[in-house]
């Protein structure tokens, strides 16, 4: 007998599939060149899921008042802003801005000149194309030169994308949750690991590792 729900199993083992592999992507490798590739990938899965979450507000009528240009940090720090919700801008920042440092090598580059070293302080070096070049009426080539990028760089890299990742998700998640409770008192004690919350702000005092008030994480209490 043919199981009905069999395809339905099969849709649900390819989620998970997906889940742990999208989630291993963001741990460095012991390839380095699988590592780079991770990273390109993993800057462009936060970029994209920032540019859907944006759109998915403006299909609800939040108003941003942003320009397409604008990257990740801002966009979420006026999402946040509008939302009411206490948001860790300069962190994020800096996460997004030294990911997108080692992203711009590495996606600039023509090839790869060389890897060297031993784990884990191995160093990747780039042959990448700079702003001079050589032409006349005949011929014409651009000028290279090679750029160094670390094996730690690649890994701090990944993380900060990896938590971005998170970030956004805690974000979205909790915008979606407060406007199901918009009347919830300001020492209401939420669970981080229900939210979830993977930041904690330096103003609000020593961290919990268990919970957060309605105060503290949202700025309209």
């Amino acid at each position: 007998m043919i199981d009905p729900w069999g395809w339905m199993d099969e849709f649900r083992r390819r989620i998970e599939r997906d889940r742990l592999n999208e989630a291993a992507s963001f741990v460095p490798d012991a390839q380095l060149e699988r590592s780079a590739l991770n990273l390109l990938g993993g800057y462009e899965n936060v970029r994209v899921r920032v540019q859907y979450f944006r759109a998915q507000l403006a299909s609800r009528g939040v108003v941003l008042g942003l320009k397409d240009r604008d990257r990740p940090p801002k966009v979420l720090n006026r999402i946040a802003e509008v939302s009411a919700i206490a948001w860790p801008h300069n962190e994020f920042s800096a996460m997004f801005y030294g990911a997108h440092r080692v992203r711009t090598h590495l996606a600039h580059m023509w090839w790869i000149h060389a890897v060297e070293g031993e784990r884990p302080d191995r160093v990747m070096t780039l042959v990448v194309p700079t702003d001079r070049g050589w032409t006349d009426t005949t011929w014409s080539t651009p000028m290279y030169s090679l750029e160094r990028v670390t094996e730690a760089e690649i890994r701090t890299a990944l993380n900060s994308l990896r938590r971005m990742r998170a970030y956004v998700h805690a974000l979205q998640r909790m915008i979606k949750l407060f406007g199901e409770m918009p009347n919830t008192p300001g020492d209401h004690l939420y669970r981080r690991d229900w939210l979830p919350l993977p930041w904690w702000l330096e103003e609000w005092g020593t961290e919990s590792k268990d919970f957060v008030r309605a105060d503290q994480i949202r700025t309209d209490r």
